[in-house]
């Protein structure tokens, strides 16, 4: 996603950022420790000989390909036709604009109208709310890891 000029395309950069972040959020979820972060060697990650010794079976059981190159190959389709595929249908959305600026085409969104929530979503997430602990989740894993070892 270059310009003819070979710079970067920050339409399209901004993009491509949106939908990873919402590939994060609807497909994964992360936990750091911060100052609780442990050196890789003290996480059990493998590494040198025992990484490429598993890395077949990990590839394989992930769904994977043990080639990185492979992947990000993958990646980089999915990406650029997910992009063009926006690129398109910017034309018939009259609240998306390419605004050019002095530092180039910039993507313009009008802002969305708010939606009032249903008082059964409200009622949900109060219910959801009372379930939940109010422990830090990176104390309840170390206490767990003193209790446990």
């Amino acid at each position: 996603m270059k310009n003819p000029d070979g710079s970067l395309d920050m339409t399209g950069y901004g993009l491509c950022i949106l939908d990873g972040f919402a590939a994060l959020s609807a497909n994964a979820t992360f936990f750091r420790f911060g100052r609780f972060a442990m050196p890789t060697r003290e996480r059990g990650l493998l590494s040198g000989v025992a990484w490429e010794a598993a890395r077949p079976a990990i590839c394989r059981t992930v769904g994977v390909s043990v080639s990185p190159d492979e992947e990000l190959g993958k990646l980089s389709r999915r990406l650029d036709l997910a992009y063009r595929e926006t690129a398109e249908r910017v034309p018939e959305n009259t609240a998306v604009t390419i605004v050019n600026t002095a530092a180039g085409p910039d993507l313009s969104v009008e802002r969305l109208e708010k939606i009032d929530e249903p008082a059964s979503l409200i009622a949900l997430r109060m219910a959801v709310d009372a379930r939940l602990s109010t422990l830090d989740l990176s104390e309840l894993f170390l206490e767990m890891h003193v209790r446990t070892g």
